[in-house]
Parts: structure tokens; sequence; C-alpha cells
């Protein structure tokens, strides 16, 4: 199938209307991490090549279907055939969905004691600033000393209110993404297969 230009994906392959994430390497041994002890089905990746994954599909449109096809130029070893290892590759992806989820969790959890905290903050210093305000003389050290804590308070808002606003968006990104690739269709070939 010819590409299309307009997509401007060009250095990826196309079967028809997915995009192939392509990945080569010599044996089955290189695509999962040596480290890991686990039986082969469980392993993670090599991390290598999860980052490239990664990276391939964020250069993608977000709505654009992907197969990750990995190719060995070594032939099959025994135990170590395409549908195992298309299910090692899935089982992995989805874990690390699951994981990326547990950690959006975890981080909501803690900018929601962080507001909670940032919250006391800011009541006590305005607390603190009309008790002060009435107990103080009048000029400009009573003035500074309100101003100053009426800004402290709101400035512990700042890295709560951050979060909320912004800094999830990774967290959920990475999830979808993980979510992209365990959903996508894999192809495992070795050189006798063509």
């Amino acid at each position: 199938m010819a590409e299309d230009p307009k997509d401007g994906h060009e250095r990826y392959r196309r079967e028809g209307d997915h995009i192939c994430l392509d990945l080569r390497l010599r044996s089955p041994r290189q695509l999962f991490d040596s480290r890991d002890p686990a039986p082969f089905r469980d392993r993670d990746l090599d991390p290598e090549a999860e980052a490239y994954f990664m990276e391939a599909l964020e250069e993608l449109p977000r709505k654009a279907a992907v197969k990750l096809v990995v190719h060995f130029t070594e032939p099959e070893e025994a135990g170590l055939g395409p549908a195992e290892i298309a299910a090692a590759i899935q089982a992995h992806m989805v874990h690390e969905e699951e994981e990326a989820g547990r950690r959006l969790r975890r981080f909501m959890r803690q900018a929601q004691v962080g507001a909670v905290a940032a919250l006391a903050v800011l009541l006590g210093c305005l607390f603190l600033s009309g008790w002060l305000h009435r107990r103080m003389a009048p000029g400009d050290l009573r003035e500074a000393v309100r101003e100053g804590l009426v800004i402290l308070g709101w400035v512990a808002l700042w890295r709560p209110l951050e979060s909320f606003l912004y800094d999830w968006v990774p967290y959920r990104a990475r999830r979808r993404e993980f979510r992209r690739l365990s959903e996508a269709p894999i192809e495992v070939k070795f050189p006798d297969q063509r």
C-alpha cells in the first residue's frame, strides 16, 4: 500500500489501516530485560525496546491504528515462538498500563492531601493575619506582616493547584500510550517466516 504523504509519518511502514512500529533484533533474548528473573512470559521488555515503542507512538496521531512488528535475524528458539513472544509483549504492555494507572491514582491522592494541607495553611494565615491586624498598632509593620501572611497562604496553594491543573496530564498520557500498545496487534517474524 502506498504511503499517504499527507500524514507526515513516512518513516513508518503501513499495512492496511495500521502504521507498523518495526523493531529489528538479533534474538528474542535482546527483547527482554536479562536482569528480570521472572519466567519468560512475565519478563519486562528491555528498557530500550520499550522506549523505542513509546517514542515512536508519540510521533503518531492519537487516533492512528498501530501494529507492533518485531523482526529477528536469528532462527526461532524452542519455546520462544512468535505466539509466546507476542503474548509476553502484550502482557508487559498491559502490566505497564496498570502500573501507570496506579501511579496516576497515587499522584492524585498525594495532590489531594497536599491541597488539604495547603488550604489549612491558607486559612491559618488568613486567621493569623486578621488576628494580628486587630492586635498590632497601625503602621507599616502591621500592613507588611498582614500582607506577608496573606501572600504566604496563597503561595502554599500554588503547588497543589499546579498538580490538579497540569501535573497529572503526563501520568494520564503515559497510561493511554501503554493502553494503545497493549491493544495493538503484535506480529513476530523470524528469518524462516516470510
